[in-house]
């Protein structure tokens, strides 16, 4: 059974650290049930060295998945 209230826990969570390190700029964020993983697209662009730090600021392990049509993508793993 899918724990729906774990997930939106998870997504809270990344929206927060989000928020915290580079203010309100989520664009779309999901859960995926069949790569069980949080899937994160801002809506810019990051440079390298932001990407770097941004992914260092999760605190689930977080792998950059390149760039959508809105921003960076990010998948993050519980």
């Amino acid at each position: 059974m899918i724990d729906f209230d774990e997930i939106w826990r998870y997504q809270d969570e990344v929206r927060t650290q989000v928020n915290a390190y580079l203010g309100d700029c989520v664009w779309d964020i999901n859960y995926n049930l069949a790569r069980h993983c949080v899937e994160l697209e801002l809506d810019r662009h990051l440079d390298d060295d932001r990407l770097e730090r941004m992914t260092s600021q999760f605190t689930l392990t977080a792998d950059y998945e390149g760039e959508g049509e809105h921003g960076s993508l990010f998948a993050l793993y519980p």
